[in-house]
């Protein structure tokens, strides 16, 4: 018997199955040599990762264990010891859902997962590839939570179709590409949104996704601006925490974001949206104060190198960004409320305290690192 192929060459021929189903794949990663770079690249990342025994993320007991988990997977260990790539979180993440792998929305989710490995001529600190990475693996496990949740028949779950689920990790891995640093022009708050679009919608299309569906992720991404539509997107899927139909007459009174109207659509819109938006600012809200003070210094070198002046390491600025930007109340999705309020608010209150109390420069964590997780990188069964 030959010997049963590695996680890493199973997640390789996944890609390459992919590629080769896909008419023109050569021309829209740049041509045969920037994708044979991109695949040298993406096999070497992978077998390293599995040669380390690296893990990926899922949620613990509760909130704080699923914010220490993050923390020293994703904060710690893929920035310190390499990380897996796009397409092996991708793979790994739709088998735990139970994506069908021959279809459109499969192969659109290699495909974006493979162009966000693709060499950026430069690599901004913040909207990085471990950006997209943390982002997708949130927004999985909180689809994977959504879907407990209604197998207990938890009054709170929103009930997503296995198409919407992959539509919903298609926009996360897929929402900040291009994104080359700094924040969007008071003048277009969709200027990084839509450069994200522009670099996925061939993708899309050579995978074979309807317009529709199309127009779903468009959705779906253009909600994480924080320059306004973010807000509009809160109070869409807030409407539908309370189970009330969304009224965009009193949600954007003056019209000012009707791309993304469409929202209101269905409540499982809403939550599919909704859980991207959380996902997009987890890692800075949810998994406590050594995860945001890292993130918070990458975002502000990411600024300053832009020229924008803005420092977001003090705790003023933390508290700002969460009560403002994510919001007093916490998370938009009824699943990361679940997964990660009780997290959000224990934060909230720490910086409260540093506040009434100057605490030192450098903030110190006391949730002690959870033992090391035994390797679950094993490649579709």
């Amino acid at each position: 018997m030959g010997t049963a192929p590695s996680a890493s060459e199973i997640v390789a021929h996944e890609v390459l199955r992919v590629l080769q189903d896909t008419e023109g794949s050569a021309d829209l990663f740049g041509g045969d040599a920037e994708l044979k770079a991109t695949l040298d690249s993406v096999t070497q990342m992978d077998r390293s990762f599995e040669q380390n025994g690296g893990v990926f993320f899922q949620a613990g007991n509760d909130a704080f264990e699923t914010a220490q988990t993050f923390t020293d997977i994703h904060v710690e260990q893929y920035r310190e010891t390499g990380r897996p790539s796009m397409p092996a979180l991708a793979v790994h993440h739709a088998e735990q859902l139970g994506l069908e792998q021959e279809t459109p929305e499969y192969k659109a989710l290699l495909l974006v997962a493979m162009r966000a490995e693709t060499k950026a001529a430069a690599e901004p600190d913040y909207h990085s590839k471990h950006h997209y990475m943390d982002v997708a693996a949130v927004t999985a496990t909180a689809l994977k939570a959504n879907n407990d949740m209604c197998d207990m028949e938890h009054p709170d779950a929103v009930p997503l179709t296995k198409q919407e689920q992959a539509l919903t990790l298609i926009a996360a891995i897929g929402h900040d590409l291009e994104h080359d640093g700094g924040k969007n022009p008071k003048e277009n708050h969709y200027f990084y949104e839509q450069k994200s679009l522009d670099a996925m919608h061939p993708l899309l299309e050579a995978a074979g996704l309807e317009q529709n569906d199309i127009q779903k992720i468009d959705m779906i991404v253009l909600g994480t601006s924080p320059d306004g539509p973010h807000a509009v997107l809160k109070n869409t899927a807030k409407a539908a925490l309370n189970d009330e139909a969304p009224d965009m007459a009193k949600i954007d009174p003056e019209n000012k974001f009707p791309e993304i109207h469409g929202l209101a659509a269905t409540p499982a819109m809403a939550q599919m949206a909704a859980i991207v938006a959380d996902a997009d600012v987890y890692a800075s809200s949810g998994a406590g104060m050594e995860s945001n003070v890292k993130m918070s210094a990458l975002f502000t070198d990411e600024l300053q190198s832009a020229g924008i002046p803005m420092d977001l390491r003090t705790d003023g600025a933390r508290k700002f960004f969460l009560n403002n930007i994510v919001g007093e109340d916490g998370y938009a999705s009824k699943s990361m409320r679940a997964l990660a309020n009780e997290s959000f608010h224990a934060l909230r209150e720490e910086t409260e305290r540093r506040l009434e109390a100057p605490a030192p420069s450098a903030p110190e964590t006391t949730t002690p690192s959870t033992p090391p997780v035994k390797s679950n990188f094993t490649g579709p069964k």
